[in-house]
Formats: C-alpha cells, sequence, structure tokens
C-alpha cells in the first residue's frame, strides 16, 4: 500500500511575530514575491523565484479564479526562509510538526532550509492560502477549515488529493474517519499528530472529490455563492446540487467506497 504522506503546515491570521520582524535579512525578489533569507544554499533563492511564480499562475488556473495585478511592487507576499527546522520554530513560534506557516493578512510565508521536494509542497500550499482567502475575502472564523485545507493541499498537488484516498481507506477499516462535523469543529493545535493527519487527509479528499466530480468551473461558482450569501449549505447547493454539508460527506463517502 501507499504510504499517504503529508507536509503539515499551519494557517494563521495574528501578525507575524515581532521576534521575527526585528531578525536581519538578506532579500531578493520577483514580480509578485520578495524572498527573506540569511543563508540560503546555492540555487535555493533562484528555484524559489521561478517556482513561486509558477505556483501563482498555475494555482489561479486551476482553482477558476480570474486577478488582475495583485501582489505587486509593495504589495508583494514575502517568503521567509529560516536557515534551520529549529530556528524556524524559535521564531515563528509553531509546533514541532510543523513545516511551514502562512500569515494570512500580512501575506507572509514562512519556512526553513530543507529537501527541495519539501520545500516546494509547503510554497504551494501555503500560497494557495493565501490566494484563496484573497478571492472569497473570508475573515478568520468565516470559512471551514477544512474546506481552507483541503483547497490549499489541492493547490499544492491534486494527485495527492486522490492518492489519500488509499490511506482514508485503511483509516476506515482501523477505526473510522472523523465526520464533516468533526472536521468543522476540528482544533490542530489540540489535536495529537495522527488526528491532524488524518484531517488533512479527508479535508484533501472531499475538496479533490469537488473538483472531480463537478469540475472547476463548478467550484468556481460555489466559491463565488459562498462569498456572496455566507453560507456552505446554501452555496454547496447552489453551485452542486447538493442538500447541504450531511449529502456533501454521504455524496463523498459514497465516491470513496467507504459509506
Amino acid at each position: 500500500m501507499k504510504e499517504y504522506i503529508l507536509i503539515l503546515s499551519v494557517l494563521l491570521f495574528s501578525a507575524c511575530p515581532a521576534r521575527a520582524a526585528e531578525e536581519k535579512w538578506l532579500t531578493a525578489g520577483s514580480r509578485h514575491f520578495l524572498i527573506y533569507y540569511r543563508q540560503a544554499p546555492e540555487g535555493l533563492l533562484e528555484r524559489v523565484s521561478r517556482q513561486s511564480e509558477e505556483y501563482y499562475t498555475r494555482i489561479t488556473e486551476a482553482l477558476g479564479f480570474t486577478r488582475y495585478n495583485f501582489w505587486l511592487g509593495g504589495n508583494r507576499a514575502r517568503i521567509y526562509i529560516y536557515d534551520s527546522a529549529e530556528e524556524y520554530r524559535e521564531y515563528s513560534g509553531q509546533p514541532v510538526w510543523s513545516y511551514g506557516c502562512v500569515f494570512i493578512p500580512d501575506k507572509k510565508i514562512c519556512s526553513f532550509s530543507q529537501g527541495w521536494d519539501a520545500f516546494s509542497s509547503i510554497l504551494a500550499h501555503e500560497i494557495g492560502h493565501i490566494i484563496f482567502h484573497e478571492c472569497l475575502g473570508m475573515e478568520k472564523g468565516s470559512l471551514p477549515l477544512w474546506l481552507d485545507e483541503g483547497v490549499a493541499c489541492y493547490a499544492e498537488n491534486p494527485a495527492r488529493c486522490r492518492e489519500a484516498s488509499v490511506f482514508l481507506k485503511a483509516s476506515q477499516r482501523k477505526g473510522g474517519l472523523l465526520t464533516l462535523d468533526q472536521l468543522a469543529a476540528f482544533i490542530p493545535a489540540a489535536a495529537g499528530e495522527e488526528s491532524i493527519r488524518l484531517f488533512y487527509a479527508e479535508s484533501s479528499s472531499i475538496v479533490g472529490y469537488l473538483f472531480e466530480k463537478f469540475g472547476r468551473d463548478n467550484f468556481a461558482d460555489f466559491c463565488e455563492e459562498f462569498k456572496r450569501v455566507r453560507d456552505l449549505d446554501k452555496a454547496l447547493r447552489s453551485a452542486y446540487g447538493l442538500a447541504g454539508s450531511a449529502d456533501l460527506e454521504k455524496s463523498w463517502r459514497r465516491y470513496l467506497g467507504i459509506l
């Protein structure tokens, strides 16, 4: 069985810690991003600059959103690359399982020098968070966490959303899955690593299901309706013809064969 691997990150709405802001950084930039670093490995900055721009374009198109000259000049998103996991966690205040975090209001992404595959995944995931929030105009607490994280996982790697089904079927046999109500009330800071892994796997799978079953245009319609009415069940009915969250969960479980 192929193991479901997930790089865990943290979604935040507070300002970036003042201590991090006081540190001295070197900077590099691209059209939509400013990169802050101190001792980044040779070649990393060029890869981050190129890949972040590619993600910006790909994620916008994948989610069906249209953007007009966002993140230019002084409004560019900022990427902070710490020299080690220990330094990242000390200055960002994140838990030991975190490999990256994003501060939504400031468009700040924080991570650390690590293998490129892991860093690239974090980069796509966090850029997905920022784009999704900006296009919906949602504030803290108004967007279900499972939807937020599911979209970021889809932005990171759509194929991984499909791969989650193997992990979820195994989890169902071992002890069951979280219900959609449990996903909506989930608090990562109070959960163990296995529960967090299950939360991310389910969230990514549900969003992946919406894209595979109904397509990108329907998802864009769902987001527009959700932005307008601020009611998840109404948006699901309007865009997908689903009766609401409970109907979504049932439809998704049937799709996976775990009803």
